[in-house]
């Protein structure tokens, strides 16, 4: 491990520390105790125009389990439901998992492709042992395509292990202050503890969206990546359906048989832009949809 990486390692670990001493941890999620929201602590607080519901408006009724909707200007929750609730996160992990490789190599590095990182279900990307690609490569993978492959190739390459990999997505949570979150694998794969709420993964979207390169990403509807010889190809098609849309930005779907439909997205209408999560729903695309268009109709920006 590069002398570079293990200091990216130590700051995370430090950043969290001082996190734990100045802003303790209110909840433990082993206790299943009522959940009280995290403090936004992502983006800046800016001045900006909160806005404003139009009269009493129809209430919106949602099928899934737990939903929410927040002005991304002013964190002005404009929809919620259930949004301290323990819910699987899926494949909604990988934005986890993402910023903690942002903070510990670079997005140029190569990296030589092993039997261990290609040992893992679909969705994959067709990684082949020997192939040697960018990080930048495994992360379009990871997050266009929801790539397994990808991410199990990514936390070997920071940590040299899965599980020591785990350890630095729990200690950048407790940096970020998701209270009521824990990770047990890199992928999202269903596992017994792994749970999070929409108002933690509003939280860690938040962190996500502050790296450019990592908010275009997930915006990209389809593309060709390449290994840096040249000599593979691979075709990424994103796993969300609503990145062809005119009014949508990303971010990233997930998908298991205990989680059921995740779908986090940013959405924008006439320069307003909201964050919506669906969680545990059985047509994810439609219900995020028909929150968006509640909430641009019921409310002036």
């Amino acid at each position: 491990m590069s002398e570079k990486r293990q200091l990216a390692i130590l700051w995370i670990s430090t950043l969290s520390v001082v996190a734990a001493i100045f802003f303790p941890v209110r909840q433990n999620l082993s206790e299943q105790a009522p959940v009280v929201s995290g403090v936004i602590s992502s983006l800046p607080v800016v001045e900006e125009p909160i806005p404003k519901r139009i009269g009493e408006g129809d209430n919106l009724d949602l099928e899934a389990p737990i939903a929410l909707a927040i002005d991304l200007n002013s964190q002005k929750i404009l929809f919620e439901k259930n949004i301290d609730e323990f819910w699987h996160p899926a494949s909604l992990t990988k934005l986890m998992t993402a910023i903690v490789v942002l903070n510990t190599v670079s997005f140029d590095e190569v990296v030589e492709i092993e039997a261990v990182d290609t040992d893992v279900a679909q969705p994959k990307m067709g990684l082949v042992i020997g192939e040697r690609v960018t990080v930048e490569t495994l992360l379009k993978g990871m997050l266009i395509a929801s790539a397994n492959d990808a991410a199990n190739t990514l936390a070997r390459v920071v940590t040299g292990s899965p599980e020591r990999f785990v350890d630095l997505m729990n200690l950048m949570g407790k940096q970020l202050q998701l209270n009521n979150t824990r990770f047990k694998n890199t992928t999202g794969f269903d596992s017994d503890g792994q749970l999070t709420t929409a108002w933690d993964l509003k939280t860690l979207v938040f962190e996500f969206l502050k790296n450019e390169k990592l908010a275009s990403i997930v915006q990209i509807d389809s593309t060709v990546v390449q290994s840096v010889d040249g000599g593979r190809r691979h075709w990424l098609t994103s796993s969300n359906k609503l990145v062809t849309r005119e009014n949508i930005l990303g971010v990233k779907t997930g998908f298991t048989e205990e989680a059921l439909g995740n779908l986090i997205i940013l959405a924008q209408d006439h320069g307003n832009q909201i964050l919506t999560v669906v969680l545990g729903s059985n047509n994810r695309e439609a219900e995020t949809l028909k929150l968006i268009d509640w909430v641009f109709s019921n409310y002036t920006f």
